[in-house]
């Protein structure tokens, strides 16, 4: 039965079951359930969806009645040919509970009843515009930090493994909080990240087989060991984070009607075989994912495909044609509205020109991926921009000016407590002051970025190769390539924490 079809017969259905529902509403709800059970009659999707239908238009009573209605839902089969019809009720209950809860003064009970929504209209494709609706009210109710963020907040690290004995983790809406809470962690923490999904795939696989659909409960756990793999990519561990994709997709295998979030898997492999020197297999899974996308009208993912493709070009060394490629598809950022995307693309030109030469495209796309990161409130991602437009400053030769901006940047990571990005920020300025023959600033501040290593307790590897760096620079030993392998030195120990500095490296 098609989307149109299906409506049909749902408003059809649901006008023959009213009689039936307004019976049992107007008794107490107290006398609900016997009521329903000497009514065999009244077991159909049709009388249940009235009552969803009642609950919607009264939202003093609308808890309760969702309440009942989710109680019964799994009892009552999907007629044959409405297949989708069980999993379309379990999210319109879902969403008119979220409204309910919502006007209630209940945030954060409105926000997991709108994320359960979501999660259950995205087993059933006729339901994709459901979805939507779903995640941009969960979205709106993020406003205080969620009970998964504060739970982690009062834990010690070391004890996150025991959270997931807590009740209030077992619901799909604190699993959606553990997701964001570990892409919010991955690029600037992966450890953190990873810890956040361990607990997430236990949480996910804890749950009891009869708590929610089939279809739903698969998609929980595979999100969980997607956002593991993820982490596993951040920190460099390929073949870990490989297999933690193969849980996933084992877990999506037996509901054909997933295939969207196969293809979300997909997506996230390719980034890993990219990482992993595998073109070839990334770009065969990038097109599998596509072509899903397409089917599904999912133009951002088909989007982040196409992105992908120019992140292989420009691994390639290909820079020229990586560029033209992000170029190409800022038109179809901009037509989604989608400004994280849009800034995104800006900066993959900007380091494609920068690798190609191109200053002038990269002064462009640099400071519109600036304007369009504080015009979505993301300071840091700007600074990280402005970060790049220093380099380029200094590559291009022009130091005093480099000089200049780069102080500046620091400040914004100084200010943000961010003593990683202030120390990687002053290696760029320590090798501006090498550039221009001031070994004594530079000796002074690699001493300063030690100390704030130091007191921020970060990789002891990391002070090791400074102290290397500053050693050299008092022996006037030190040039732009060894600022360089000290750089990469300390940007890989966010992958591999237990790498060993050597001087010859």
């Amino acid at each position: 039965m098609d989307p149109r079809q299906f409506t049909d017969w749902l408003v059809a259905g649901h006008n023959a079951a009213g009689p039936l529902a307004v019976e049992m509403l107007a008794l107490p709800s107290g006398a609900w359930e016997e009521w329903f059970a000497s009514h065999p009659d009244a077991r159909t999707v049709h009388v249940l969806q009235a009552l969803v239908q009642a609950a919607e238009d009264d939202p003093a009573r609308a808890p309760e009645l969702t309440d009942f209605v989710l109680r019964h839902v799994a009892s009552v089969p999907s007629p044959a040919g409405a297949e989708q019809a069980q999993s379309y009720l379990w999210a319109d209950a879902w969403k008119v509970r979220g409204i309910a809860l919502r006007e209630a003064g209940d945030a954060h009970g409105a926000m997991r009843a709108f994320e359960m929504s979501a999660a259950l209209s995205r087993a059933e494709p006729v339901a994709m515009q459901e979805v939507e609706e779903a995640e941009r009210e969960a979205a709106s109710l993020r406003r205080n930090p969620p009970l998964t963020s504060r739970l982690l907040g009062e834990t010690p690290y070391a004890e996150w493994p025991r959270l997931a004995e807590r009740e209030e983790l077992q619901h799909p809406g604190a699993l959606a909080e553990l997701s964001r809470e570990a892409v919010a962690r991955v690029e600037r923490a992966p450890r953190e990240s990873l810890a956040v999904t361990e607990l997430a795939t236990a949480v996910a696989d804890s749950f009891r087989p009869d708590a929610w659909p089939e279809a739903v409960l698969a998609q929980l756990r595979a999100k969980a060991w997607m956002d593991r793999g993820v982490a596993l990519r951040y920190l460099a561990r390929y073949a870990e984070s490989l297999a933690a994709f193969d849980t996933a997709e084992g877990i999506l295998e037996p509901f054909p009607k997933l295939a969207h979030d196969r293809a979300l898997v997909w997506l996230s492999r390719a980034s890993t075989l990219g990482d992993a020197n595998r073109p070839e297999e990334a770009a065969a899974l990038l097109g599998k994912a596509r072509e899903v996308f397409r089917r599904r009208r999912d133009a951002k993912r088909q989007l982040l495909c196409d992105i992908g493709d120019a992140t292989l070009l420009y691994r390639r060394r290909e820079y020229e044609p990586a560029m033209k490629a992000c170029i190409a598809l800022l038109p179809a950022a901009q037509a989604l509205n989608d400004g994280s995307i849009v800034a995104i693309l800006h900066n993959d030109i900007a380091h494609a020109a920068i690798a190609a030469g191109d200053y002038a495209t990269a002064e462009m796309h640099l400071e519109k991926a600036i304007t369009v990161a504080r015009d979505l409130g993301q300071p840091l991602v700007a600074a990280r921009s402005e970060l790049v437009r220093g380099r380029m400053l200094l590559r291009k030769g022009d130091v005093e000016h480099a000089l200049i901006h780069l102080h500046y940047v620091r400040d914004q990571f100084q200010q943000q407590q961010l003593a990683e990005e202030a120390g990687l920020c002053g290696l760029d300025i320590v090798e501006a002051h090498l550039m221009r023959g001031a070994s004594i600033e530079a000796e002074a501040l690699a001493r300063q970025i030690i100390r704030e290593f130091m007191a921020a307790q970060l990789n002891e590897r990391a002070i090791t190769a400074l102290e290397y760096l500053r050693q050299a620079i008092g022996a006037r030993k030190a040039s732009a390539t060894t600022v360089g392998r000290v750089r990469e030195f300390l940007e890989s120990l966010r992958r591999t924490p237990d790498a060993e500095f050597r001087a010859s490296a």
